[in-house]
């Protein structure tokens, strides 16, 4: 293309114009890479290195839908951003979903909805494979010993969880994670009898799981 100084002055204005147009159009693209966190990427193993890019640590899962029961390839505490060992996981496993430790092992929180509830939040959400609402929010910093639990129609994990991620057609709203709201903590941090029930269960399966 001819410099713009050498560019009538019309095309020269237009010339002009088409740049800024595309510079602002590179800005909006770069932001909203930005403030996605779900991947986008439709394979399992390109999602996982897409969330190790974020320093988000994944590990594989086995869905059987006939059953609705997961199985496991390795455990939740054995979550990495390591491509090597994510690459070999996924390799092996092609079947596998994607799924992350929640808690203060990745610093999310997982707050699921019933069909009937009508909780809402501005921050990353999907439809589980349950069809249940998922939404993922940051731990507050400072936070530990969250545990899961579940009360008024919501449920949440903490420590000792884990949730799958959603391909890209599960995914109801992304963007930048919000911080789990105060009252919603204090809440979840009440001693109830649902909460420890909740919490042994989930060791319970643990325990399944690593005696295979």
């Amino acid at each position: 293309m001819d410099s713009p100084k050498l560019l009538p002055r019309r095309e020269r204005k237009d010339w002009i114009c088409c740049t800024i147009h595309r510079k602002a159009l590179s800005v909006n693209t770069t932001e909203r890479k930005m403030k996605s966190f779900f991947s986008s990427k439709t394979s399992a193993l390109d999602a996982a290195l897409d969330y190790a890019d974020k320093k988000i640590p994944v590990f594989p899962v086995i869905f059987y839908d006939t059953t609705k029961t997961f199985g496991s390839v390795c455990s939740s505490s054995s979550a990495t951003t390591d491509k090597n060992i994510i690459k070999s996981w996924f390799t092996e496993n092609p079947a596998a979903l994607v799924a992350i430790p929640t808690g203060t092992a990745s610093g999310i929180v997982a707050v699921i909805a019933d069909e009937d509830s009508s909780f809402t939040a501005k921050t990353p959400c999907f439809i589980s494979l349950f069809s249940k609402k998922t939404y993922l929010f940051k731990l507050p910093e400072g936070c530990e010993g969250l545990s899961g639990g579940e009360r008024d129609g919501l449920a949440w994990k903490g420590d000792l969880g884990s949730v799958v991620l959603p391909n890209p057609l599960e995914i109801i709203a992304d963007g930048e994670l919000e911080e789990l709201p105060s009252e919603m903590l204090a809440k979840m941090n009440e001693p109830l009898e649902e909460v420890v029930a909740a919490q042994e269960e989930e060791e319970k399966r643990l325990f399944r799981v690593f005696r295979g």
